[in-house]
């Protein structure tokens, strides 16, 4: 016999509850055999009669519990609980009820999240109010708990809950929270101040962090408390200790979590939506776990991952299908998202079972499991095979004396000293078609990067302040046509319509140019840096430093050349914007460029110290791994519908899969007779060149193996192909520069 709760569901007549419930029990079947309704009557859960049976048997016979928002159809599915068309659902195994409707009354469920203890759930309403012509957000949140029953509603308190804590010692339970919410029409969201209060007593409440702004999908807390896997906020991750303030970044992506026990691993979500990336506490080690190969899945995207207060177990919502072309998956095709309960297998490396629990109509997200075991469990990783001894690691920069900025790869923390003791980050943001390239260095052939407006201004007023200057570059360049015309900028400062310095490309040579001399008696002078011929992927550190009015050049730690000017120091420069790579190259095409290891110092650099950092650098480029290269011709057999900017949300960039028969292998080693090549098909919210491309159409392409470019993880892919097998390969190409070949 079939079960239909009624809890908390509004009164209907007695024939319509007649109906429902002959409805209900014709339609009984097994697990996820289960079809679909067509169309869910008012809140009814179609499951089968031993679903609180096969969740115990997932989880070792513990009782378990499991919450969720539940969307109730509309125009949209409101994968990220924006609107307030959700109920709040969830199953407690020992209740006998099954899976139910909590609170039935349509509103904003944001993230519910189940107490240490097991008898509260707690969530977020983000009382959203959206400006129609803008799509601006403003969010004034508020953070309610109730019980199993649906009863002893109540707010706790203003704020985004993000995690309920138990302290190990007291057992007391606290709400961590975030406050002061940006306002911002992107799904991202970010607040600037976390703070936590008493579960029982919300009165009890203090300021946990507030030096930097942080995501609150997800913020989940170690056993102990002191470290937390984060977003810091979205795109970047990585763990936030909360008794230093210090940040280990791990990699760009979304949805962080922690293990629950002491052992400090943590997870971020990749841009497929398919991959766990797990870190050791240190961020060293790192490892992936496929969530497309869980069987319910079936190669499709996934998301809400949460690991729950069990070591072994954690929820996600899944498979997310595409309707329509040019849709975001996960926003628009989150109708077919349902609750998916997962077991890590013994070596935490993959997944060995799994439960889909839901099967309706409409979208399930936002999921917490709870089991009553999680206290005593913890992560066993196996042994790792003993590492060759690596050589002694040289930092770079050696010295942070006067450095006021420092970029060495997207991957990492990037910090400089600031004011008052507090680090400030340096960042970069990529226009136009620019990227990251294998090592995380910025590739900049079609595009550029422009740093945040606070390193700057760091730059041009400490040096103004100084009087002298050090710029170090890490620069790796390569050629495939004519560039006797070429003329680009690699990096420069610009001051409105003047410039502060700039490096140049033209044609086979080296230039640069440096404004000298104090506020309104400065000049502009163009200092040759030699023939410096482009030898393809062989990368050069270049440092130009300035003391009066002499200017050196170093190349790869040794002096070249110095020239002396009329005017002296740096004291002239005023605020503008660093830029690395050039919006208006000329005669760029089949140029292209990486730029990393940038440092910025206020100050002169003498050939020693010149030295010392060359030595960091050249350690870091011995340790560069090479992708592997394929140079082939392919027949397009299948392409993926192509996303537009709007469609993919807060990303500003995607790629998409295109599967290719091989027609010739030119150079290289490729023995499958088909290939599966990542296109970029959006780069700075605009269309990218180069796609779509024609089926049964034959393509020359220099590709790489995509397990040689880990910044990819971080980036949204779209994918439709059939092809899952097959190795994945990347085009890192200028988009649209490659040319095709008609056979």
């Amino acid at each position: 016999m079939c079960t239909l709760s009624l809890h908390r569901i509004p009164a209907v007549s007695v024939c319509l509850l007649v109906a429902l419930l002959c409805w209900s029990c014709s339609h009984e079947s097994e697990g996820d055999n289960k079809k679909k309704t067509s169309k869910r009557d008012a809140l009814t859960i179609d499951q089968p009669d031993d679903l609180d049976r096969q969740i115990e048997k997932l989880t070792g016979g513990a009782p378990t519990k499991v919450v969720w928002a539940w969307h109730q159809g509309g125009e949209s599915t409101d994968t990220y609980s924006v609107g307030r068309k959700h109920v709040l659902a969830g199953i407690d195994t020992r209740d006998h009820r099954g899976a139910r409707v909590i609170l039935s009354e349509e509103g904003n469920y944001s993230r519910p999240m189940i107490s240490p203890d097991g008898e509260w759930i707690v969530f977020t309403d983000k009382n959203v109010d959206r400006n129609e012509k803008t799509g601006k957000k403003k969010y004034e949140p508020a953070i309610y708990k109730v019980d199993w029953n649906g009863r002893k509603s109540a707010e706790l308190a203003k704020g985004y809950a993000v995690d309920v804590w138990s302290d190990p010692e007291t057992e007391i339970q606290w709400v961590y929270a975030l406050r002061d919410l940006d306002s911002s029409a992107a799904a991202a969201i970010s607040g600037t101040h976390l703070f936590r209060f008493k579960l029982d007593d919300p009165s009890q409440s203090e300021i946990v962090f507030d030096k930097r702004s942080l995501s609150p999908d997800n913020f989940q807390l170690s056993k102990n408390g002191d470290k937390a896997g984060a977003l810091l906020p979205w795109p970047e991750a990585g763990v936030l200790d909360l008794k230093s303030g210090e940040v280990v970044k791990t990699e760009n992506g979304c949805w962080t979590s922690t293990a629950p026990d002491e052992s400090g691993i943590t997870w971020v979500f990749d841009g497929q939506h398919r991959h766990l990336r797990m870190f050791t506490p240190d961020g060293q080690r790192s490892w992936s776990v496929d969530l497309s190969k869980i069987d319910v899945v079936n190669g499709h995207e996934v998301y809400h991952p949460r690991w729950s207060n069990h070591a072994q177990y954690f929820a996600i919502t899944g498979p997310y299908i595409k309707a329509k072309k040019g849709e975001n998956v996960i926003s628009k095709g989150g109708e077919d998202a349902e609750i998916i309960l997962c077991r890590f297998n013994k070596d935490y490396d993959g997944v060995d079972r799994s439960l889909r629990i839901t099967n309706n109509s409409t979208g399930d997200f936002f999921p917490d499991l709870w089991v009553s075991t999680g206290d005593m469990s913890y992560v066993s990783l196996p042994e790792p095979e003993e590492p060759a001894p690596e050589p002694e690691k040289i930092p770079w920069p050696a010295t942070e004396d006067g450095l006021v900025f420092k970029w060495e790869n997207g991957r990492l923390e990037n910090s400089v000293p600031g004011k008052d003791g507090e680090r400030r980050i340096c960042r970069v943001e990529a226009k136009g078609l620019a990227r990251f390239g294998s090592s995380y260095s910025m590739t900049i052939d079609g595009g550029y990067f422009v740093a945040d407006d606070a390193s700057s201004v760091a730059i041009a007023e400490a040096c103004a302040a100084s009087g002298e200057v050090t710029i170090e570059a890490l620069i790796t360049e390569r050629m495939w046509g004519d560039f006797s015309n070429l003329s680009t900028r690699i990096l420069g400062y610009t001051m409105g319509e003047d410039f502060a310095f700039g490096v140049y490309r033209v044609q086979h040579s080296l230039t640069a140019q440096i404004r000298l001399g104090a506020d309104g008696d400065s000049a502009e002078y163009n200092v040759p840096l030699g023939p410096l011929h482009i030898e393809n992927d062989r990368p050069f550190q270049l440092v130009l430093t300035v003391r009066d009015d002499n200017v050196s050049l170093y190349v790869d730690g040794f002096f070249l050349s110095d020239f002396q000017q009329t005017r002296k120091s740096t004291h002239g420069w005023k605020p503008g914007s660093f830029v690395i790579g050039d919006p208006e190259p000329i005669n760029a095409d089949g140029w292209e460029a990486e730029v990393s290891g940038i440092a910025i110092y206020d100050r002169a650099f003498y050939a020693d110290e010149v030295k010392e950092n060359y030595l960091g650098v050249q350690q870091r480029v011995s340790q560069r791994a090479r992708p592997k290269k394929v140079r082939l011709v392919g027949r397009l057999v299948e392409a993926t519908p192509l996303p537009t900017p709007e469609s993919i949300d807060t990303y500003r960039r995607a790629l998409v899969d295109y599967t290719y028969d091989v027609v010739e292998v030119k150079s290289g080693t490729y023995r499958n007779g088909r290939i599966v090549v990542l296109h970029w098909a959006v780069l700075d919210g605009k269309p990218a060149p180069g796609v779509p491309r024609k089926i049964g159409q034959t393509y020359e392409m220099l590709v790489e193996a995509a397990e040689g470019h880990p910044q990819l993880r971080s980036e949204r892919t779209e994918s439709g192909t059939s092809e899952f097998d097959l190795p994945l390969y990347y085009d890192p190409s200028t988009p649209g520069a490659k040319f095709k070949i008609d056979y």
